[in-house]
């Protein structure tokens, strides 16, 4: 199964809560619907902003760890 594997999405502090990451998991999103390509990231327990922004933008979770939670689009 393909799947697109999305690591380490860093913004710089100052530049955080403007829209880019936001923006960049759109065109990715835009770039792997024609195929229908999964896309799949985890992402900190602790980085509860990033966990509400994937989730807005469609990602659901599938698995969890002791410090991670991994999320799906399709």
């Amino acid at each position: 199964n393909d799947s697109l594997l999305v690591v380490d999405i860093a913004i710089a502090t100052a530049m955080r809560g403007r829209g880019f990451g936001r923006a960049l998991l759109l065109a990715l999103k835009s770039l792997v619907e024609p195929n229908k390509t999964p896309m799949r990231l985890a992402v900190d327990k602790q980085n509860i902003r990033a966990k509400k922004m994937y989730l807005e933008l469609g990602f659901l979770q599938t698995e969890s760890s002791a410090t991670h939670d991994t999320l799906w689009w399709h």
